[in-house]
């Protein structure tokens, strides 16, 4: 993450004299001018870093999302998965992949490994990108803009697939990233406006 922008504020010289004349010839024992100018230049310069920081962090992550996306693009393994899980689910042989080895043919067996490993690498591609969702390491808005119904239509076309798999394996919280983004998302208006700059930095503050 780049280095956070270090901001100072200084006085011109005549202004501090004056303040200071101002704080000798007063003797009243509370906080003087000179010391409340203090405090508030203090808090000006505190409320300026973190909103820098924060606007920091909200740019990288919309990077990282974006990395994210354009690595997959030009990822062949993971391009092929996705033509072998959207082949699969078009002629409904999605459920056939969970089918024990032993069940298929001697010589199948090999094809009908491979093409189950392939669909669980393409899930977990899915279930990885929304796990960086949820724990907030790339940008939310950066994904719903490029990829809401992509989600929304990959887990309604696995879902059986999955719940069959959590049944198997006596474990309901393989994919629940993936499953609790998807529903979420699929929950949303039909248009998605982007947050707004301020409001950007404020959920981060929020989510930080």
């Amino acid at each position: 993450m780049p280095e956070p922008i270090q901001q100072t504020v200084t006085l011109p010289a005549d202004l501090y004299q004056k303040l200071l004349g101002t704080l000798e010839s007063n003797n009243d024992p509370g906080p003087s001018l000179i010391q409340w100018l203090t405090f508030g230049v203090v808090v000006i310069s505190a409320g300026v870093a973190v909103i820098s920081i924060a606007s920091q962090r909200v740019i990288a992550k919309k990077r990282a999302a974006y990395d994210h996306m354009v690595r997959a693009l030009g990822d062949k393994e993971y391009i092929e998965a996705q033509e072998l899980f959207l082949d699969l689910v078009k002629h409904d042989k999605l459920l056939a992949t969970l089918t024990p080895l032993d069940a298929q043919p001697a010589s199948e067996q090999k094809l009908f490994a491979r093409n189950r490993e392939m669909v669980r690498l393409f899930l977990n591609h899915l279930e990885l990108l929304c796990v960086s969702i949820e724990m907030n390491i790339v940008n939310e808005d950066v994904c719903i803009e490029y990829g809401r119904s992509i989600m929304v239509t990959r887990w309604e076309q696995s879902r059986e697939f999955i719940l069959k798999i959590r049944q198997d394996n006596s474990n309901q919280r393989l994919y629940e990233h993936f499953s609790s983004v998807a529903e979420r998302w699929a929950k949303l208006p039909p248009v998605v406006n982007p947050r707004s700059y301020w409001r950007g930095i404020w959920y981060e503050l929020w989510r930080t």
